[in-house]
């Protein structure tokens, strides 16, 4: 039982009880069978505690101290278990005993029926043993089943009676039942045993079995040859159950459900941390046997070199996985494979995966805080919210790893990555960078993917329609205040495709960005389409761009907001070339670069861009203009605008009038209101302009300055 001093010690309060450790460091804290479920007791330190028996359900022990405690069963437990695992053990012994007996009834020689009977039962029940043995438990009752419907078919077909018929089905059957129940019995009495208290008990229990059936199967001798034979099945049915436990604790995945059967046993009345906020906590050298540690959270839990956390109750945890819960405890996964694992959550600080395979690993929330990743295969992980810092990544390969802006790179020591597992056809893994010879600098890494983690990819499938392009671009940057002519980072050419990149900031809904981008995209090819059919066009043509020159030219326009239209068949390399030089816009590999924006250098995306879509509208400084003028360069954009509908032009200078009569009003408060007023019916219009208006633009640029204007 617990000490009661140690109980009122620990209801005292984390900080009298962490001061009492930290005074009495060599004091083993007795918490044996106490109930702490649903305690606050975070960051507590429990080190060297025995805590067998201990209940931690729902308690909330995030960041708490367990090294070196000993959690498991107490004795009066370990008894009561072991005795369990005996009933079994009889119980399996009991089966036995009436295989050898149901042998007998059919062994007679003189007696035809009985007698086919009881050879075709025996070669069933070995069916049963070499299936179980080969394939698994499941399988060697799936073979029994076939093999007395196979045998009865054959009896019914060759014997012709009815009787005969009878007496195979109830041997077959009643051989086949008995047996599949000694081994369910003994494969469970030897995983309790092994659970509780390890092979001594198992051998003990299988040689009750097998000794209780051997006698009473010599006894029921009646014909000598088929008395011998039921005597090896008693047998080998006794010994098999334990067999079977003793496998599924070595790891065979033939039959998992007997290991689970045997620990979820084993850990009744054992410490449980069931429900348990385990996230943080330290198990380092700690004793885990016969524990429930079926916990609410794992996150960043430290296992290392924990002790028999293999005979742990681990549910759908992470610690389920045998090769990841190795990695846990030893740190050490040089040169091995993870491919596929769930390390979601997982505390890796510090551990070796040098050349490790993690391909498709999910990594995602797990902390790799100074782990050695050299030539690591990262390829396609997923790793959104992880911490690498200070992680040595050297040679490792990241092809299409998912990173986002929760992903840590601080600090990343790194030489050089590849972008490829295998090797292109030209024998290329990618390597950053390019150069051999050359290394990334300090902090050279980590400036490199943190652009990468803030940036939108869009696909236009069989190019790039440059109207509806942008229409909805200008769409966009009315839904995102953060997104600009400037956010363009490039666009390059893939095949008949093109790619968009664009600039956002950290959170920003990447996921909403695509969508909405895209729906505008299409839905303006399909007006394209349906003004052609209305014009009377005999074909409606795909004016889409397949040339990335094209693009380049678009993105050049000067005279207008609105203009962003280049037709194929008017273009030629010169005016290409003269263009190029006149906004310094240059063209390799099939790839915009312009000058204007921050730089960026990744994959087949090289150099900047900066789109003039808006270049009006940028050269005014709005925060030098008084009211007066701000409401004129909206008049003046309403006139303007040719996008910009009649029936809701009044509408929208009825609005700016408003404003002008609020600025001029004396009572404050009246002044704000109707002023507030004024501009959400400005912006209500905005919201139901088409995409194409340039009112959107320069709204969205002077409206800020007028409610400052206005105090609002």
């Amino acid at each position: 039982m617990a000490n009661k001093r140690h109980l009122a010690k620990l209801e005292q309060g984390k900080e009298a009880w962490n001061q009492w450790r930290a005074a009495n460091h060599t004091v083993k804290p007795d918490l044996r069978g106490a109930n702490l479920q649903a305690k606050h007791l975070e960051g507590f330190n429990f080190s060297h505690a025995d805590i067998r028996g201990t209940n931690f359900k729902e308690a909330q022990l995030a960041g708490a101290n367990f090294t070196n405690a000993t959690a498991g069963l107490q004795k009066r437990w370990k008894i009561l278990l072991v005795i369990l695992s005996l009933f079994f053990s009889a119980i399996a012994g009991f089966f036995s005993i009436w295989i050898a007996f149901l042998m007998t009834l059919f062994s007679a020689p003189s007696d035809t029926t009985n007698f086919v009977a009881g050879i075709v039962s025996l070669i069933v029940l070995v069916v049963f043993l070499f299936y179980t043995l080969r394939k698994g438990f499941v399988a060697g009752a799936v073979a029994v089943a076939l093999a007395g419907a196979v045998a009865g078919a054959v009896a019914v077909a060759l014997a012709g009676a009815v009787a005969g018929a009878v007496a195979l089905a109830v041997a077959v059957a009643g051989a086949g039942v008995v047996a599949v129940a000694g081994a369910v019995a003994g494969a469970v009495a030897g995983a309790v045993a092994l659970a509780v208290a390890g092979a001594g008990v198992v051998a003990l229990a299988v040689a009750g079995a097998g000794v209780v059936a051997l006698a009473v199967a010599v006894a029921l001798v009646v014909a000598l040859v088929v008395a011998l034979a039921a005597v090896a099945v008693a047998v080998a049915v006794a010994l098999l159950g334990a067999y079977l436990g003793w496998r599924s604790f070595k790891g065979d995945l033939r039959d998992p459900w007997i290991r689970s059967v045997g620990v979820a046993f084993g850990t009744m009345g054992g410490t449980s941390f069931y429900d348990a906020e385990l996230s943080g906590a330290n198990f380092t050298e700690a004793t885990l046997k016969n524990t429930d540690l079926r916990a609410n959270s794992l996150t960043h839990t430290c296992w290392s070199s924990a002790e028999k956390l293999d005979l742990a109750r681990l549910g759908n945890t992470i610690l389920s996985q045998a090769n990841v819960r190795e990695l846990l405890i030893t740190k050490d996964g040089y040169k091995k494979s993870y491919q596929n694992a769930n390390l979601r959550g997982a505390n890796l600080a510090g551990v070796n995966l040098e050349q490790a395979n993690l391909k498709y690993a999910n990594l995602s929330e797990a902390t790799l805080t100074n782990a050695h990743l050299k030539d690591a295969n990262l390829t396609k992980v997923q790793a959104v919210g992880t911490d690498f810092t200070t992680a040595y990544l050297t040679g490792a390969c990241l092809e299409s790893w998912n990173i986002d802006h929760t992903t840590k790179l601080d600090k990343v020591d790194c030489q050089y990555i590849f972008l490829l597992e295998n090797a292109n056809d030209l024998g290329s893994r990618e390597r950053r960078p390019h150069d051999p010879e050359k290394v990334f600098q300090s902090g050279d890494f980590t400036k490199l993917y943190q652009e990468v983690i803030n940036t939108v990819e869009i696909l236009l499938r069989k190019g790039a329609n440059p109207e509806a392009f942008h229409q909805a671009f200008q769409q966009l940057m009315a839904e995102n205040s953060n997104i600009n002519p400037d956010s363009i980072k490039g666009i390059e050419r893939k095949g008949e495709d093109v790619l968009l990149t664009l600039e956002v900031t950290e959170d920003t809904d990447k996921a909403e960005v695509e969508h909405n981008f895209l729906e505008n995209y299409e839905a303006r090819l399909e007006a394209a389409k349906e003004q052609a059919k209305l014009e009377g066009k005999l074909e409606e043509k795909d004016e889409r761009i397949k040339d990335i020159k094209e693009i380049a030219m678009v993105l050049a326009q000067k005279e207008s907001d609105n203009i962003f239209l280049a037709h194929q068949e008017h273009m030629d390399e010169k005016t290409v070339k003269e263009i190029n030089q006149s906004r310094n816009i240059n063209i390799k590999n099939s790839t915009v670069n312009a000058s204007g924006a921050g730089s960026f250098n990744q994959g087949d995306i090289q150099g900047t861009v900066a789109n003039n879509l808006n270049q009006r509208t940028a050269s005014t400084d709005y925060s030098k203009l008084n009211l007066q003028q701000l409401l004129g360069k909206l008049i003046e954009a309403i006139e303007n605008d040719a996008n910009f509908p009649s029936e809701d032009k009044q509408d929208s200078l009825d609005a700016i009038d408003n404003l002008t009569t609020a600025s001029q009003e004396k009572d404050i408060v009246i002044q704000k209101e109707k002023a507030s007023k004024a501009l959400r019916n400005l912006e209500r219009i905005v919201k139901l302009l088409p995409a194409g208006a340039a009112f959107i633009t320069i709204f969205k640029e002077i409206a800020p300055h007028i409610s400052s204007l206005l105090g609002l």
